[in-house]
């Protein structure tokens, strides 16, 4: 079919270069978005509840359903008209609720530096300390949306669960993707198996989905694996990937699979720009910019408010395939690292909520920048060890002004303690249930401020909960 020249291309940004392939360089203007002279040949769907199965058959062309209602559809353009009339068209067709265009996706590649020879960015994130705890949870399944990955690849055997090629729907066949099996092991790499490196959660299952044909997908097949990772199982959704076009499609396939439970991780792209990228920048999903070796963020990284988080992204080791391994950089590579340690929280913690687990990577990201959540690092560059090791803030109940006992719930076995002001007025441990009571010497009058915190069994404090003495109702 003619490729119909209409929409612009939505890029998917996919960072580094295995060395000994050699490099190259983007000249793309610093703070300017990229544009793709390739334009899209399809349209997505959304059709009324009302219609009838087969109402598209009229316009004389392929539909594919992509969604778990049957409603959601990504129809091909007919060779006789273009895109915009295609779009013209069917607005006006009483069984379409809208029509947008189905945007292609294009792979980026960013320059590696090959002058790296260790996985550094475990020392920057405190892999080590956070691996004493736990290395992850086959239970946890990461859905890594990209080009595929090396089924075969010793470092990862035994890792894969559901694989699928959404380009050929195919269970039974994928790509070995250069990109995919990189980022994989980024993730969850074998510890202690005698080769290449080691990944952040190494104990995590990967489900990998290819959406890419050589260099470019289109946004249908990004929706498409998202249902497709709700559908079977995956906790997590990782994309290294992202353009500057917005669907709504794409946007509510994301909203969904957060209110089923996941989360979501993407990278925010490599353009040195504020401009917002997607999926990154929709709502629920947690963006990641890049950071350097130093510790700073890299002159690559996308920046905005809608950063989340910063992880390393620069000359990042990880497999390749064909038993390979190599350097990539980009934040393609430090949104993996995010998702790992995700991986590693949940897989420590099973019962935590999505919610709980975003909250674990903010509250405990090293704040690099400006105090608070900023442009270049959102809450921080992510830190592992205190991911994994998150107190949560104790929850106090009313404290009465004609009381001498404060009760509440905290982590189970951790010791909370009451102060007002530097003076100590009694701790207590949680029992199993994470509920404790304590006693105070005198009663404290209306209006008092006091502060709570917890401190576990590992030696690590919550974040100060402040409370206010009530009036006592007569």
């Amino acid at each position: 079919m003619e490729m119909k020249r209409i929409f612009s291309l939505l890029v998917i940004i996919v960072f580094g270069m295995h060395v000994g392939l050699g490099t190259t360089t983007d000249t793309l203007a610093a703070g300017q978005p990229r544009s793709v002279d390739i334009e899209t040949d399809r349209v997505i769907v959304k059709m009324k509840p009302s219609a009838k199965e087969g109402s598209l058959k009229k316009y004389n062309t392929r539909e594919q359903t992509i969604d778990n209602q049957g409603l959601l559809k990504t129809v091909e353009v007919p060779d006789e008209t273009n895109v915009k009339g295609f779009i013209k068209k069917l607005e006006n067709d009483k069984n379409v609720d809208y029509v947008e265009p189905d945007h292609l996706i294009q792979k980026m590649k960013k320059p590696s530096d090959p002058h790296y020879t260790t996985q550094y960015h475990h020392k920057l994130i405190q892999s080590e300390k956070a691996w004493d705890k736990t290395m992850g949870s086959k239970s946890i399944i990461v859905a890594v949306i990209d080009d595929g990955a090396d089924l075969n690849h010793p470092d990862l055997k035994g890792k894969f669960y559901a694989p699928y090629d959404m380009v050929h729907f195919s269970s039974s066949y994928l790509p070995r993707g250069e990109h995919g099996t990189h980022v994989s092991g980024i993730i969850a790499a074998s510890m202690n198996n005698g080769s290449g490196g080691t990944g952040v959660a190494p104990n995590t299952r990967i489900m990998p989905i290819n959406i890419f044909n050589r260099d470019i997908s289109y946004s249908s097949d990004l929706i498409y694996a998202i249902y497709y990772a709700v559908e079977y199982g995956a906790n997590i959704i990782n994309m290294s990937l992202g353009g500057f076009d917005y669907s709504y499609s794409e946007d509510q396939a994301i909203q969904y699979a957060h209110e089923m439970g996941l989360v979501i991780v993407a990278s925010a792209g490599n353009e040195d720009t504020y401009w917002d990228s997607y999926p990154a920048s929709y709502d629920n999903v947690i963006s990641v910019s890049a950071t350097s070796k130093k510790d700073r963020i890299a002159d690559y990284s996308n920046y905005g408010y809608n950063i989340d988080l910063a992880a390393p992204g620069d000359s990042i080791y990880s497999t390749l395939p064909s038993k390979k391994y190599g350097y990539m950089t980009g934040t393609s590579m430090a949104a993996p690292i995010v998702t790992g340690v995700a991986a590693l929280v949940w897989g420590n913690k099973p019962s935590l909520t999505n919610i709980q687990v975003e909250e674990r990577l903010f509250s405990t990201a090293d704040d690099l920048g400006d105090k608070g959540k900023d442009v270049f690092y959102g809450y921080g560059r992510v830190n592992a060890e205190r991911a994994v090791n998150y107190v949560a803030k104790p929850i106090v109940n009313t404290i009465k002004d004609n009381v001498k006992t404060i009760t509440g719930k905290a982590e189970k076995g951790s010791t909370v303690t009451v102060k007002k002001g530097s003076s100590q007025l009694g701790k207590a441990t949680t029992n199993s249930s994470g509920t404790f009571k304590l006693s105070i010497k005198n009663k404290q009058k209306a209006g008092t401020k006091l502060s709570v915190t917890a401190k576990s069994k590992s030696g690590y404090y919550s974040k100060t909960r402040s409370v206010t003495v009530v009036t006592s109702k007569k």
